[in-house]
């Protein structure tokens, strides 16, 4: 087989898998504030909540999409798709994400208290 025919074989495999949901891309797309998107974590750095390949959307009851923190790269807020009513059961590598406890501060671990420097994020409205 050519080099040309090997990337023709390439191309059409990624282009199938692609058509066919197998590719994972980064979401371009979510509702937090353009102005207000920072964060800041000692290990991690600043954390863009509303990066130009990605985004966080806060839903109800979970938070979707991805962040962006340059000492840690792609940070993923879930593994559900869509706002509608969700809740992470956090047991396994395919269902994990950040839900809204009944205090109304969003979790990435049940019974985790909030504090400085927590996994937990209060927003402003929802």
């Amino acid at each position: 087989m050519t080099g040309k025919k090997i990337a023709r074989l390439v191309y059409a495999l990624l282009a199938a898998a692609a058509a066919l949901g197998l590719l994972q891309a980064v979401e371009a797309a979510g509702n937090i504030d353009a102005t207000n998107k920072w964060a800041w974590a000692t290990g991690a750095g600043w954390i863009n909540f509303n990066p130009a390949n990605g985004g966080v959307t806060v839903c109800a009851d979970h938070l979707e999409g991805y962040a962006w923190a340059e000492n840690l790269g792609w940070i993923k807020l879930g593994t559900f798709n869509g706002c509608a009513p969700h809740t992470y059961a956090n047991t396994s590598v395919a269902d994990y994400g950040v839900n809204k406890d009944s205090s109304g501060v969003y979790r990435a671990m049940p019974g985790a208290r909030a504090r400085a420097g927590s996994n937990s994020i209060r927003p402003a409205a929802v």
